[in-house]
């Protein structure tokens, strides 16, 4: 009897190098949206890069913090944001690239790659199999719902806010699973870095404390005592992150409204 087409494709992968995953995918990647490179910029990445005065500015920097992304002039265009670690890659994409658009839609296929490369390590680890996890992560990869966010240099928001949302999760599930409290520890502090990272690229970041929540719910392991107090501290901490965020934000928004 002739074995299923599907059989050989799951044996196939199985068999593959966990290197190769990675290969695979950042082959793949690259070649989906390597005819998004020679595009120039559009929309609203004017505002934000082209006319943008402080992009080529270093020593500033600190004001990225103190002030919306979205450059006054522009105000009556875009309604303004609270994004100062998305304004500090922005200066960076201009410090590599300049104002070559190519070299700026190539930074954001790397980095939807690299989301993919998360997304391959984490469910690698949450689904107990490497070759769900692959499936997984070429979906993500390839999949046409990323188009705008990769394809658009303006998106590169989205794939920032993804990049950080996953790194944390991720650390967050390594620390999870460290049976040494150092271990756990670094792990979870590089969660939290992350976690603060993500809500300060992008708002829709907050999700990362549901998905957090849903991993202690369904795939941590059960919850002892001491387990208890460690979990009490670290949702503190990311509390925190949480509130400070919006404290900040509202500060900064509700200073540029009161101005004429």
């Amino acid at each position: 009897m002739k074995e299923p087409r599907f059989s050989k494709i799951h044996r196939w992968i199985l068999d593959l190098n966990p290197r190769l995953h990675i290969l695979i995918l950042v082959l793949l990647g690259l070649a989906v949206y390597a005819n998004a490179i020679g595009h120039p910029f559009v929309h609203v990445d004017v505002p934000f890069i082209v006319h943008n005065p402080d992009i080529g500015r270093w020593d500033n920097i600190g004001e990225a913090f103190l002030k919306p992304a979205i450059p006054q002039f522009s105000a009556d265009l875009v309604t303004p944001y609270y994004r100062p670690v998305l304004e500090v890659f922005y200066r960076l994409q201009y410090a590599l690239f300049g104002l070559n658009p190519h070299g700026f839609h190539l930074f954001n296929i790397l980095i939807h790659i690299l989301n993919g490369l998360l997304v391959y390590l984490l469910l690698r680890g949450v689904l107990g199999g490497q070759e769900r996890a692959f499936l997984v992560a070429v979906i993500f990869v390839v999949h046409p719902v990323q188009t705008e966010a990769v394809a658009c240099i303006s998106g590169i928001s989205n794939l920032l806010c993804a990049l950080f949302v996953l790194a944390s999760v991720y650390c967050y599930a390594r620390s999870a699973e460290c049976a040494q409290k150092r271990h756990q520890l670094f792990w979870f502090a590089a969660s939290w870095i992350s976690c603060t990272f993500a809500l300060f690229t992008k708002e829709q970041a907050v999700v990362v404390l549901g998905i957090l929540a849903l991993y202690e719910w369904m795939l941590a392991c059960p919850v002892k005592r001491e387990r208890q107090a460690v979990q009490f501290y670290r949702w503190a901490a990311i509390a925190l992150a949480l509130v400070f965020y919006f404290i900040c934000r509202h500060e900064v928004i509700h200073v540029n409204e009161q101005e004429p």
